[in-house]
């Protein structure tokens, strides 16, 4: 039997510094944009750090994806941890939401890629489920019933994607972030 022995590479760059760097590259090119030749001279290392942590570049994919969920929702858990009142909860949920553009085109390239790749298909499925369930959860503590609050979340996820894909090139300025909050209010009560 022939198995290949994987060892440690000559310069290891932890797996963290690929991922971030996999978010960064996928954001911009998609999966076109994960060249590991080309991001193991960014980093500075040979291509073995690579396979020593990833194995496959669509390990690598998956990983990115899920590294990029994770991180995303960190910031939102953290600062709402600390909101005890519902309406300034759902306030700064919608202000992290508006603010962040660090995403780029990743939905893009995701959506796309997922549309030939099941497993990819059903990870995208499952973090939008997990994003409208968090959203609706927020509603809900608003007053809404879980029917309503089902219905807005969509509505506001929607909202956001097509808010989003008209203005990630410009920078978003606290006028933009009143207005969106008005445009909400009208369609969700806080």
């Amino acid at each position: 039997m022939n198995a290949y022995v994987y060892k440690m590479p000559t310069i290891k760059v932890e797996k963290e510094e690929w991922l971030k760097l996999g978010v960064q590259k996928f954001a911009v090119s998609g999966a076109d944009g994960l060249n590991v030749e080309q991001m193991a001279k960014q980093l500075k290392c040979n291509k073995s750090s690579f396979y020593w942590h990833f194995r496959s570049k669509e390990n690598f994919l998956n990983d990115t994806i899920l590294y990029w969920f994770e991180h995303s929702i960190k910031p939102f858990t953290k600062e709402l941890n600390h909101e005890n009142n519902p309406a300034e909860k759902f306030t700064i949920f919608l202000k992290l939401s508006f603010q962040d553009k660090s995403r780029k085109d990743f939905m893009f390239y995701l959506r796309r890629i997922a549309q030939s790749n099941h497993q990819l298909k059903g990870l995208l499925n499952s973090l939008r489920a997990k994003r409208l369930a968090f959203t609706c959860l927020l509603i809900r503590d608003l007053g809404y019933t879980q029917e309503e609050a089902e219905v807005k979340a969509e509505v506001l996820h929607n909202f956001y994607v097509g808010w989003y894909e008209q203005n990630k090139y410009k920078s978003t300025e606290q006028n933009d972030i009143n207005h969106i909050i008005k445009l909400v209010k009208t369609f969700i009560n806080f």
